[in-house]
């Protein structure tokens, strides 16, 4: 472990709780409420930027959310059992699901509008994705991907011209997200989806890019400096955690053990599957490039689920020497608390 890192926690334990850093999470599957009003806790913007990729293989849209307003809405399907059988989707580039524009059994025609919660762009991230559209007739149906800074709105991507009668191909699509400085913002897809039984729009394997080295710079320079005062740390100085020895757990570890006012067992950490590349294996996916596990602390028998959509939880209701787990589990589908780090 190195020894900045090592010195960097010892400060944040010391003299900063971890009762302050690790807050409760909403599940993501319960964001999607959001369109009926509901007053739902999103994750911090720079830790929601972490979840953003999805190939939709879950079978979950999080943290994408549909908020379309009328008959038709937005749907994970699966290729083997598409909900329009007489014009299924043509055959997706990876797995089998990705995210399509379902209509009623009347075929409804409507507007459809898909979500991002707010997470925090960097100057060089680049936004991709594989999409479907097709219609009946020319330019029938619109699918167009904006970007949202408070109210204002600015198009990225316009998509109509490929909406034809012969489009039987899933196509990629790319684009810069221009922000000259670390920005809250929104990603939004709109798109039309006509009524005809030949109409069709779908996404799939949504992915953020970073390509710029500088976008690292904000959240890995900064450290947290001793203080004789109890005060929370600005989360822009956080990450989720990455343990990369035992020295590192051990010592998480011994203060939840010390810390009467940590009460839970279980915490999510910056670990998950990759949704791309080959040889693919578990990795700390706080600062970019991530880094793959190097020491490992499993439960017997897990991971359970090398699928991208699974994330790792501490499960801390053992003691260290006898069994102190590591635990895959279905991103943001637990209620629990997490654990932060400086950086």
């Amino acid at each position: 472990m190195p020894m900045v890192k090592l010195i960097d926690l010892l400060l944040f334990l010391i003299f900063f709780t971890i009762a302050s850093c690790w807050t409760s999470i909403i599940p993501l599957s319960q964001q999607t409420s959001i369109k009926n009003g509901s007053n739902i806790r999103q994750l911090e913007p720079q830790l929601a930027r972490l979840f953003l990729n999805n190939d939709f293989e879950s079978g979950l849209a999080d943290p994408w959310y549909d908020s379309s307003l009328g008959p038709i809405h937005w749907t994970v399907e699966d290729f083997s059992s598409p909900a329009e059988i007489n014009y299924p989707p043509p055959i997706p580039s990876t797995g089998t699901k990705y995210l399509r524009a379902t209509r009623d059994a009347q075929l409804s025609p409507g507007l459809l509008v898909l979500r991002t919660v707010i997470f925090t762009a960097f100057p060089g991230d680049r936004i991709s994705f594989n999409f479907w559209i097709r219609s009946k007739y020319t330019f029938g149906n619109t699918l167009e991907l904006v970007l949202a800074i408070g109210d204002a709105e600015t198009t990225l991507l316009t998509l109509s011209s490929y909406s034809t009668s012969v489009n039987f191909e899933w196509r990629p699509a790319s684009t810069s997200i221009p922000v000259s400085s670390p920005t809250d913002l929104t990603l939004i897809f709109y798109a039309n989806c006509g009524g005809n039984a030949e109409d069709a729009v779908a996404i799939d394997d949504i992915v953020l890019v970073s390509t710029d080295s500088s976008t690292t710079d904000g959240i890995t320079a900064s450290t947290i400096s001793t203080t004789s005062t109890m005060s929370t740390p600005e989360p822009r100085n956080m990450t989720l955690l990455s343990l990369e020895t035992e020295e590192e757990e051990r010592l998480i570890y011994s203060h939840w053990q010390v810390t009467q006012e940590l009460e839970d067992q279980r915490y999510w950490t910056s670990g998950k599957f990759p949704q791309k590349g080959y040889n693919r294996t578990y990795e700390w996916a706080s600062i970019e490039p991530f880094q793959p596990f190097t020491y490992v602390n499993w439960q017997s028998g897990k991971p359970s689920h090398n699928d991208f959509g699974y994330c790792v939880y501490l499960w801390m209701d053992f003691d260290f020497e006898s069994g102190y787990y590591w635990v895959d589990y279905l991103c943001g589908s637990l209620f629990l608390d997490h654990i932060c780090e400086s950086v």
